[in-house]
């Protein structure tokens, strides 16, 4: 069962492996357990994801142990920078219950409609981050804050 945060609708999407360099951490070598590799927003109908807008991430476990759930945050804006939260705070959280085995990805599909509605042209995503990363061991890693996606110059 998803938690979800803000009336956000979560489907998951589909799970593959990528490959490509990974960090991969030990108990001597602690550091970040998921790598960002792609965060994208799309408009427009997909079916039973969303009706008017659809935030897609992949995730990569670079842990050594599999990942249960996660904790999700980011922020959306409108083409002209003005926060698309109608009151308040402008953060959204969503909370996923997940399996993904060390070194596989997963890609995840967080509806955006109840935000945007059909005004979904332009929506910009600022400080997507993985807040917490629970693992079926029931250990965990919380990110301070500072590990958030960006894209390559």
């Amino acid at each position: 069962m998803h938690r979800i945060t803000r009336k956000i609708a979560l489907v998951l999407v589909v799970a593959a492996a990528f490959p490509g360099c990974r960090l991969i951490l030990d108990a001597h070598h602690p550091g970040i357990p998921i790598a960002y590799r792609s965060v994208t927003v799309v408009s427009g109908e997909r079916g039973a994801l969303h009706e008017y807008a659809g935030l897609y991430y992949t995730l990569e476990n670079v842990s050594v142990g599999a990942i249960s759930g996660l904790d999700i945050e980011f922020e959306l804006y409108d083409d002209e920078g003005r926060p698309l939260a109608p009151a308040g705070t402008n953060l959204f959280r969503v909370a996923l219950d997940t399996f993904i085995e060390p070194g596989a990805a997963a890609t995840f599909c967080t509806s955006l409609d109840s935000v945007v509605g059909s005004h979904a042209d332009a929506i910009l995503v600022a400080r997507f981050r993985v807040r917490t990363v629970l693992f079926d061991d029931g250990s965990r890693w919380r990110n301070p804050g500072g590990h958030v996606y960006s894209e390559e110059p």
